[in-house]
C-alpha cells in the first residue's frame, strides 16, 4: 500500500493541495472503520467536526 500510495497518488495529488487533504481523510476514515467499527468512525467524524468549526 505504501508504494501505491508513493508512487501513483504521490504524482496523483501534489503535496500541498486540498485533494490530497480529502485523500488523507478518506484513508484515516477507511482505517478507524477497519481496526474500530462503523460507531467509531461516526463519533471521530462528529468530533473533527465540531474541532473545525472552532
Amino acid at each position: 500500500m505504501m508504494k501505491f500510495d508513493e508512487k501513483i497518488i504521490g504524482h496523483i495529488f501534489p503535496i500541498g493541495l486540498e485533494k490530497i487533504k480529502i485523500y488523507d481523510l478518506g484513508l484515516k476514515g477507511g482505517r478507524i472503520i477497519i481496526n474500530e467499527g462503523v460507531k467509531s468512525l461516526w463519533w471521530n467524524s462528529k468530533k473533527y467536526l465540531i474541532n473545525k468549526r472552532t
